[in-house]
């Protein structure tokens, strides 16, 4: 209901194929690994948290081509995949349907376009090998600072509370967190 008519209407030139309705004789996971290895664009529904389907996402992260991540409103997503944008959908009434076709035409036409670079760990892992090889003792220092305030915002994101951050007078190092949105 959400995404053969997306392809239908706006993206005529894709061949939707579901991996559970590929019936060719022969080994499921050649086939499988082969499309995901062949197709322009993976689209991944993370509803039922099936194993498969992460597998699948690890081997299209590894070569960095374009994925878009589904799942059905109200689940909670694996903390590997959660920090890359996921369509939430719903399909209690047409409009949720809707909705969520909109979003996914979106993605699609974004992550099909020339100017796309997917984004996911892989990508980030290289890049991070990259600026680690070229990094002078300067950006080394900025790096590791970096990193820590990236583990202190990710601590606060696990409590849920709403939170603001603020630098008083623009210095980064003096940063102020408030989980109740007031300052400290």
């Amino acid at each position: 209901e959400i995404i053969e008519p997306v392809f239908e209407e706006h993206f005529q030139d894709f061949r939707v194929e579901r991996a559970d309705r590929m019936f060719n004789p022969g080994k499921i996971e050649t086939q499988m690994i082969t499309s995901l290895l062949a197709a322009e664009l993976v689209i991944a529904d993370l509803t039922f948290l099936n194993p498969n389907a992460f597998y699948e996402i690890g081997i299209r992260h590894t070569i960095q081509r374009p994925i878009i991540h589904m799942h059905l409103e109200g689940m909670d997503i694996p903390f590997d995949v959660a920090p890359f944008r996921s369509i939430a959908f719903s399909r209690v009434r047409p409009k949720d349907l809707k909705a969520a076709r909109l979003a996914l035409a979106e993605f699609a036409k974004v992550a099909t376009g020339p100017e796309f670079e997917p984004d996911n760990p892989v990508t980030y892992s290289r890049g991070r090998i990259k600026l680690d090889e070229s990094a002078t003792d300067t950006d080394k220092i900025l790096l590791n600072e970096m990193e820590g305030l990236k583990s202190r915002i990710s601590l606060l994101e696990m409590h849920n509370g709403s939170y603001f951050v603020q630098f008083p007078n623009g210095d980064p190092t003096r940063m102020i967190v408030s989980l109740t949105g007031q300052d400290m």
